[in-house]
C-alpha cells in the first residue's frame, strides 16, 4: 500500500461483485477507511451517478446486446464507470480500438496498457497519463514522468497473453496503492480461480 495507507491501520480491502460474492452483505461494516475491488457488469453501469476512485475497462467487444439497444449504448454503459465523481481515473486497453477511443477528451488521468507496445512514447498520453507496457520481457509502468520496472513477465505463473493483459491491468489499478514488490508476489503465486484454465489431468505424457 502506498504511504496514505500503510498509516492506516484500519484499511481493509474487499473483493467482490460479478465475481461471486456480492458486497451487500458487508456493506454495514465497510468504513471510510476502506476499499473496495469490484466487478461491475454492464447492467449496472448503466444507471449509476456515481463512479469508482478508479475504474478499469478492458476490452469492448458486441456482447448483451439482447439487454441493450445497441453497441452505443452497450459502450456508453461502460464507460459510465468513469463519468462521474468521484472517478480520478480510468485504467484502459490500448490495444482495443473502442477502450482506447474511450480515453479520448477526457479530462481525469487515463492510465493506457498494452501487452504490444514497448515504450510509453508508443501511446498518445495527455498530461498526468500514465502507461503500462512490455519491453524485452519485462514490464514496465510509465508514471509522472519515470519508467519503474515491474516485473519479468514469464515470472507470472498463469499462461496466456490475456492473462499479462489481466496483470497490467491490475498493475495499472493498483500501482497508488500497492508496491512493485506486493504485485511480484502475487503474480508469482497465483495459480488462477477454479474452473479457469486449471490443469484436469495429464494423459500419456
Amino acid at each position: 500500500l502506498s504511504q496514505e495507507y500503510k498509516n492506516e491501520e484500519k484499511t481493509r480491502i474487499y473483493v467482490g461483485g460479478n465475481i461471486g460474492t456480492p458486497l451487500l452483505p458487508v456493506g454495514a461494516e465497510m468504513t471510510e477507511h476502506d476499499l473496495a475491488v469490484v466487478e461491475l457488469s454492464s447492467f449496472q453501469l448503466q444507471g449509476i451517478k456515481c463512479s469508482p476512485h478508479v475504474t478499469a475497462i478492458t476490452n469492448v467487444t458486441p456482447n448483451h446486446l439482447n439487454w441493450h439497444t445497441g453497441m452505443e449504448e452497450y459502450t456508453e454503459a461502460k464507460a459510465n464507470g468513469f463519468r462521474h465523481a468521484p472517478c480520478r481515473r480510468a485504467v484502459l486497453n490500448a490495444e482495443n480500438r473502442i477502450t482506447a477511443g474511450l480515453g479520448k477528451d477526457v479530462e481525469i488521468p487515463i492510465t493506457y496498457f498494452s501487452s504490444r507496445k514497448t515504450a510509453y512514447t508508443e501511446f498518445s498520453l495527455k498530461e498526468g497519463d500514465s502507461a503500462v507496457y512490455v519491453r524485452e520481457g519485462k514490464i514496465y509502468l510509465w508514471h509522472d514522468g519515470v519508467e519503474h520496472e515491474i516485473m519479468q513477465a514469464d515470472q507470472m505463473l498463469l499462461r496466456g497473453r490475456h492473462n499479462l493483459e489481466n496483470l497490467m491491468t491490475a498493475i495499472s489499478l493498483t500501482f497508488e496503492y500497492a508496491s512493485a514488490e506486493s504485485v511480484r508476489e502475487v503474480a508469482t503465486t497465483f495459480t488462477g480461480v477454479k474452473h479457469r484454465m486449471e490443469p484436469v489431468r495429464v494423459s500419456n505424457g
